[in-house]
């Protein structure tokens, strides 16, 4: 069982924060709630009608996945990459929808992507290609957006910038869910934070209640003190001594 008695909330124009040790089941919720997985009980709904039920084609234009896992051997170009994105609104085998190429110039502008367009995909650095990624999945969907691990391989300038992207399609009305180790920058920009443990939830609510230091030693098991409310922002404390 990698998922238990888990419930949980994705509104529009809000942003959530799953956060967990590897393993808790993360990426397994976010692959159900794409409709990757189907869990042997339980229900996935949106608007009160089972992702089961939605054609495929039609639950991709509603949600779409940025993995973690960064796809090998695509032979195009970033620009061709990030038109897949479109090809749940047109058909694989329909020419472009009207408008699909200022949708992609547009995301292309928002994700700063323009120095990359001409580029080959399997040329690029890994965080290159989840940049990438992260922008098809935006192009793709008209309601939620299912991010796991999208700071993984990114520099603390590109991890601000994207987060400060989300936020920006937050306040268009996305709802966006977000899987993540980092409890440093991360929690500044969620609306929910989730903490998991053992494939259960074990905290969900604004993030200094959810992340509190209590419930953070409670599932890393390891001595770490958070101060939220410091004047100069996050303080993190992680009780670790230098080895000389």
């Amino acid at each position: 069982m990698v998922l238990e008695q888990v419930s949980m909330e994705l509104q529009p124009g809000k942003i959530v924060g799953i956060f967990g040790p590897n393993g808790s089941g993360k990426s397994t919720l976010a692959n159900c709630l794409a409709g990757i997985l189907r869990p042997s009980t339980g229900r996935i709904s949106i608007d009160e009608y089972s992702i089961c039920a939605i054609p495929a084609m039609q639950l991709a234009q509603r949600m779409s996945l940025a993995s973690q896992e960064i796809p090998a051997g695509l032979p195009f170009s970033v620009e061709q990459v990030l038109r897949l994105g479109c090809y749940p609104h047109r058909g694989f085998w329909q020419g472009r929808m009207p408008g699909e190429s200022e949708k992609v110039a547009q995301c292309i502008e928002l994700t700063r992507l323009q120095h990359l367009v001409t580029r080959q995909f399997n040329e690029l650095s890994g965080g290159e290609k989840r940049r990438v990624m992260f922008a098809r999945a935006i192009i793709q969907t008209e309601q939620f957006l299912l991010l796991d691990e999208p700071a993984a391989y990114l520099d603390p300038q590109h991890q601000l910038e994207l987060f400060e992207i989300i936020q920006t399609l937050a306040k268009s009305g996305i709802g966006i869910l977000i899987t993540s180790h980092d409890l440093f920058v991360a929690p500044l920009f969620l609306d929910i934070a989730i903490l998991m443990h053992n494939g259960r939830i074990i905290a969900c609510g604004p993030p200094e209640q959810a992340l509190s230091s209590e419930n953070i030693n409670i599932v890393f098991k390891h001595s770490i003190s958070i101060a939220w409310n410091h004047p100069g922002g996050i303080i993190v404390d992680l009780g670790i001594q230098a080895i000389r």
